[in-house]
C-alpha cells in the first residue's frame, strides 16, 4: 500500500509517495547513527587500550556513577576536614576526630573516575570561601588510572588533575594531603615494562604539577621496603587495602608531623620511583633471604622496644610476615631486666609463669591488664611439659634498666638470671639476645645519657659479657643491624629511643636472616 503526500515549497509542489521499504531505510539509517553516537561516546569515556602485547593486569577502576546514581555533590558548609578517594582504601577520621578534636569531618562515597572525581570535589567546595573553607583537604587519588582514563594522554591528563592546583592557589591556608595507592611489591612487579613506563611516568607528572603549592603534600608510603614488601599489613593478599589501624597511625604522622619519608616532591620523584621499581624486582630475591621458620614458635621478650607495638608493623608481626613463625609478643613497655628478675613484679611474675613456677591465677592476678596478658598466657600453655624444642627466646633489655637507676652491673646480673632459667627449664630452646639500642634523647631531651655516647657502651658490654658467660648468641642492637648514629632519624621516633616503622621492619629483617 503507498500513500501519497504534498509539500508545497515556495512556488513549486512536490508529490511524496511514503512505502514500507522507505520506512525501513529510514528506521535503519538512525538507528545506525544512534550505534555510531554510542560508539564515539563509549570510546571517550573508556581508557584506552594498551599497546603492549601482553594484558594490563592494573585494577582499573569503573567509569562513572553506579546505575541510579550520578555525581552527588555534598553540603560542605561548617565542615574542618574533607576526605576524599578515588580508589578502595582504609580511609580514616580519626585522624582529625581523635587526634584535632574536630567533629566536623566528611567522607563521601568513592568515584573511580577521575573526572567524576573531579568533578565532586570542585562541585563540594565551589560555594566556600573564606573562613568556610576547609582547613584540611585529604584526597586518596591514583595517578596510574587517571592517566589511563584520560587515553594515555599526557595533556589530558595534566587537565583532569589541574582542579587540586587551582583549589590550592585559591586557598594557600588549607592543607591539601593527597595519598597515592598503597601499592604493594606484586602489583608493581605485574606489570610489562611499557607498563612501568607508563605508570613511572605518571606518577612523576601528577606530583611535578604542583610542585608551586606548598601546602599540597603528597604522600607514597610504597616508596619505603617495609610498606611495598609486607603482606602482613594488608587486608586479603595481593594489594588489599591496608589495615586501618597501620593506615591511622602512619596518616597521623604524616599530618601531624610532617613526615618526610613518605612525601614525594618535584626534585625526588624521579628516583623514589626507580626505587620503587627496583624494589618491587627484588622482592622474591630478598624473601628468599629470609629463614622458613614455619615450624616454629618465636617468644619475644623485651620491654617498649617490643611492646610498645603489637598491631602488624611490630617487630614480632614483621617477623612472623618473614618468616611463618608462630610468633607471641610478651614485651611491656616500662619494664627492665632487673624488674623480670624480680619474682614479685607482674613480669616476674609472668616470666616464672612461662618456666612453670607459677599457675594460671597467679599471672592473672598480676598481669591480665597487659596488652601482653594473652600472648603470656598462650606462650606458657604451649611451654608446659616440653624441653622446649622448636621454640626460640629472643630478649631485649637494659633501656629501663638505666633509666630506672641500675648499674650496668646490676643489669648483667638480671640478665645471667633470666637466661640460665630458661635454658634450666628448655635446655632444647634456642636464646638469642640483643644489647640495648640507641639513645639519643628522651623525655624531651632532659634525662642524661651515659658518658660515652648514645650506645650506652656499659649495658653493651653487660650483655655481651652474659652472651659469654651463658653460651648464647648476642647481636648489637646498633651495629649488627646497620643502624648508626648518623642517621637515627631515618629509624628512631622524635624520643629518640623507640623505632619507628622502618626501624622495627629493619629489626625484623636483620632477625629474619639471622636464622637463615
Amino acid at each position: 500500500m503507498k500513500k501519497e503526500f504534498t509539500i508545497k515549497f515556495k512556488s513549486k509542489t512536490i508529490n511524496c509517495k511514503i512505502t514500507p521499504k522507505s520506512i525501513a531505510i529510514t528506521l535503519g539509517v538512525l538507528v545506525l547513527v544512534t550505534l555510531g553516537l554510542i560508539f564515539l561516546i563509549h570510546k571517550i569515556t573508556l581508557p584506552r587500550k594498551s599497546t603492549s602485547h601482553e594484558e594490563i593486569h592494573i585494577e582499573m577502576p569503573a567509569i562513572g556513577p553506579k546505575k541510579g546514581g550520578g555525581i552527588i555533590v555534598a553540603s560542605l558548609h561548617d565542615v574542618d576536614a574533607v576526605i576524599a578517594y578515588m580508589y578502595d582504601s582504609n580511609k580514616t577520621d580519626s585522624v582529625f576526630t581523635g587526634n584535632y578534636g574536630i567533629e566536623s569531618v566528611i567522607m563521601p562515597k568513592t568515584y573511580h573516575s577521575i573526572r567524576f572525581f573531579r568533578d565532586y570535589v570542585t562541585g563540594s567546595l565551589a560555594s566556600l570561601e573564606g573562613d568556610d573553607f576547609p582547613h584540611h583537604v585529604v584526597l586518596g587519588i591514583d595517578p596510574y588510572a587517571s592517566y589511563l582514563q584520560c587515553c594515555a594522554n599526557k595533556e589530558y591528563f595534566k587537565k583532569n588533575i589541574d582542579f587540586i592546583a587551582e583549589l590550592a592557589g585559591d586557598h594557600p591556608t588549607t592543607a591539601f594531603y593527597i595519598y597515592l595507592p598503597d601499592d604493594s611489591a606484586a602489583k608493581w612487579a605485574s606489570y610489562s615494562e611499557d607498563e612501568l613506563t607508563s605508570a613511572r611516568m605518571s606518577y612523576i607528572v601528577f606530583v611535578r604539577q604542583f610542585e608551586q603549592y606548598p601546602n599540597v603534600h603528597i604522600y607514597y608510603h610504597p616508596c619505603e621496603e617495609w610498606y611495598l614488601y609486607s603482606d602482613s599489613i594488608r587486608t586479603g593478599s595481593g594489594n588489599g587495602a591496608v589495615r586501618s589501624d597501620v593506615y591511622t597511625s602512619i596518616m597521623f604522622a604524616d599530618i601531624s608531623d610532617h613526615d618526610l619519608r613518605y612525601m614525594l616532591l618535584a626534585d625526588t620523584v624521579n628516583a623514589r620511583m626507580d626505587e620503587v621499581i627496583d624494589m618491587a624486582r627484588d622482592y622474591e630475591s630478598v624473601r628468599a633471604s629470609y629463614a622458613d621458620l614455619s615450624d616454629k614458635k618465636v617468644i619475644f621478650l623485651g620491654d617498649s622496644i617490643f611492646g610498645n607495638y603489637r598491631n602488624e608493623t611490630s617487630v614480632s608481626s614483621f617477623f612472623e610476615d618473614m618468616t611463618g613463625a608462630a610468633v607471641y609478643n610478651l614485651g611491656v613497655g616500662g619494664r627492665a631486666g632487673v624488674n623480670v628478675a624480680d619474682p614479685t613484679s607482674d613480669v616476674g611474675i609472668a616470666y616464672n609463669y612461662l618456666l612453670g613456677k607459677e599457675n594460671i591465677s597467679a599471672l592473672e592476678n598480676a598481669c591480665k591488664n597487659l596488652p601482653a596478658y594473652n600472648s603470656m598466657r598462650l606462650a606458657g600453655s604451649l611451654l608446659a611439659g616440653t624441653d622446649g624444642d622448636g621454640f626460640i627466646f629472643i630478649l631485649e633489655y637494659g633501656l629501663n634498666d638505666y633509666f630506672g637507676g641500675s648499674c650496668a652491673a646490676e643489669y648483667e646480673e638480671a640478665l645471667t638470671k633470666l637466661v640460665n632459667g630458661i635454658k634450666q627449664a628448655y635446655p632444647k630452646a634456642e636464646i638469642v639476645l640483643l644489647s640495648p639500642g640507641y639513645l639519643s634523647v628522651f623525655d624531651e631531651g632532659q634525662m642524661i645519657v651515659e658518658e660515652g655516647g648514645d650506645i650506652l657502651p656499659a649495658f653493651r658490654e653487660a650483655t655481651v659479657n652474659v652472651a659469654a658467660t651463658t653460651g648464647v648468641p648476642v647481636l648489637n642492637l646498633t651495629d649488627d643491624f646497620g643502624f648508626s648514629q648518623e642517621t637515627t632519624w631515618e629509624f628512631l621516633l622524635g624520643d629518640g629511643v623507640h623505632y619507628n616503622e622502618i626501624g622495627r621492619y629493619r629489626m625484623a629483617q636483620t632477625l629474619a636472616r639471622y636464622f637463615k
